[in-house]
């Protein structure tokens, strides 16, 4: 009883895990799985392939018992996936996680045709911890009509993990940093030699710079119409 009773407080004090992991329902043509659920974890211990603690190995029998009656897991894979998460509340989301869901940054990109340039303008709210512009993705064939290159504070670098070096054929990667303000529009400014051609998205993923814990990215957009 007492084991229970102390899951069961434990496991209202915890939330969703935003970070998708790994459970063995998603998998990749060659076996292995892959990282697509966004699992109900306790305040104490966390319970997934690849990432389990004291308390989640202590815990793991009522854990897994939890997601399959009161909390389900979440699969960025479905169709309703993202769905489902956007309408998560603030009190279902771990208190790991609650300050980035509740950061929002909106993302606008303005053709610049005598700077030769995109002006890209972000409004930061929520949180007030500070957060920064780590990495710009673009679409090789958006960049080459643009005739785009990176901002001054970043550079080029291709994707380096294993299981990422596809996206070397699709995008152009552009890494380095850029501080948000909160509460503040702040201008990043992408060269581009012929800002009027293409549409597509840029795509900006940002994280948190105060703690070394929390290096989840998310990720907005600029739609070029």
């Amino acid at each position: 009883m007492v084991y229970t009773l102390s899951y069961a407080l434990n496991s209202f004090l915890g939330g969703y895990w935003l970070k998708p992991e790994m459970d063995g329902h998603d998998r990749y043509s060659f076996g292995l799985a892959m990282p697509t659920a966004i699992m109900w974890q306790p305040l104490l211990g966390h319970e997934a392939m690849g990432h389990l603690d004291y308390f989640g190995a202590l815990y793991m029998p009522l854990i897994r018992l939890d997601r399959r009656v009161i909390h389900p897991t979440i699969y960025i894979s479905d169709d309703v996936g993202s769905q489902k998460l956007s309408n998560l509340k603030k009190s279902q989301v771990h208190p790991h996680w609650r300050d980035e869901f509740a950061t929002k940054i909106a993302a606008t990109g303005v053709r610049d045709e005598s700077g030769q340039a995109i002006r890209c303008t972000f409004r930061y709210t929520g949180s007030d911890r500070p957060r920064e512009i780590t990495e710009i993705r673009v679409r090789k064939e958006l960049a080459r009509k643009l005739d785009a290159s990176p901002p001054s504070t970043f550079t080029e670098k291709p994707f380096e993990n294993h299981y990422d070096e596809w996206l070397n054929e699709i995008y152009v990667r552009w890494t380095g940093r850029f501080s948000l303000s909160k509460d503040h529009d702040v201008i990043l400014v992408i060269p581009a030699k012929q800002p009027q051609a293409g549409t597509g998205s840029i795509v900006f993923f940002y994280q948190r710079t105060d703690d070394a814990s929390h290096d989840f990215k998310n990720l907005c957009s600029a739609e070029l119409k």
